[in-house]
């Protein structure tokens, strides 16, 4: 019983370390190109380091009732988290704009179209350019 406890602690504290990270990992992607300076600056408000990490920390626990699977609510919470970061540190650098929620309509937009426009590349104008 004893054991069961132990591991169940182990892993709860495997859940908050991985939490962590992925905070860590959106915070510092989240200055686009502006400098690290600004990436000290969310420790110096407590409140900004609280309200991104209980989306993570809720997600991971969440995924992981769901499945009891520590290795699964890794991946699923990374593979929800790390896109949007870096889509939202790709936006910032490139349009100085962060990634919002009206931005996701625009998705349905872009394929449609899509469907209007053909573009031709080759490889070599696409690393060489």
């Amino acid at each position: 019983m004893k054991k069961k406890i132990g591991m169940e602690i182990i892993k709860i504290l495997i859940l908050i370390c991985f939490s962590v990270f992925l905070l860590l990992f959106a915070l510092y992607y989240s200055i686009g190109g502006f400098s690290n300076l600004m990436f000290l600056s969310y420790f110096k408000q407590p409140l900004i380091i609280v309200l991104n990490f209980i989306p993570i920390l809720l997600t991971i626990f969440f995924i992981y009732i769901l499945f009891k699977k520590i290795s699964l609510s890794i991946l699923l919470t990374s593979l929800i988290y790390i896109p949007l970061t870096l889509v939202n540190y790709f936006k910032i650098a490139l349009r100085n704009d962060p990634l919002l929620i009206e931005d996701f309509i625009y998705i349905k937009e872009a394929f449609n179209m899509q469907k209007n426009y053909t573009l031709n590349f080759r490889i070599c104008q696409i690393f060489f350019n």
